[in-house]
């Protein structure tokens, strides 16, 4: 019984806890993006992202993994998209980021404000 006991301590310890509150969550993706030549009556200009999962305004950075160039864009409009893409961007973005139009690979990540 004891070591039944002390075992049962020794797992509960090495448990990695992954309860995250709804404030300390971070999206983070690595995939392919869907480009589209579209605009959207809404917006100033043609350079904008979207997100099925994400919040409007929230501020995200997207990555080119090749070639390391990236920027901090606003997810701006809230579009429905199949769920193989990780996001969805405007092709003055894929051009910025000099993605392949083909095969658009970008890492996502969610910035947080307030980092405490």
């Amino acid at each position: 019984m004891k070591y039944k006991i002390i075992l049962f301590c020794l797992l509960a310890s090495c448990v990695n806890n992954t309860y995250l509150s709804k404030n300390s969550f971070t999206y983070s993706a690595k995939g392919f993006a869907k480009i589209v030549n579209h605009s959207f009556p809404n917006l100033e200009n043609n350079s904008f992202v979207s997100h099925n999962k994400l919040k409007l305004g929230t501020k995200i950075r997207l990555i080119n993994p090749v070639n390391g160039k990236s920027l901090e864009k606003v997810v701006k409009k809230k579009v429905k998209y199949d769920n193989f893409y990780k996001v969805l961007i405007s092709v003055e973005i894929a051009e910025e980021l000099n993605l392949d139009l083909n095969f658009p690979y970008v890492e996502v990540n969610e910035i947080k404000k307030n980092k405490t």
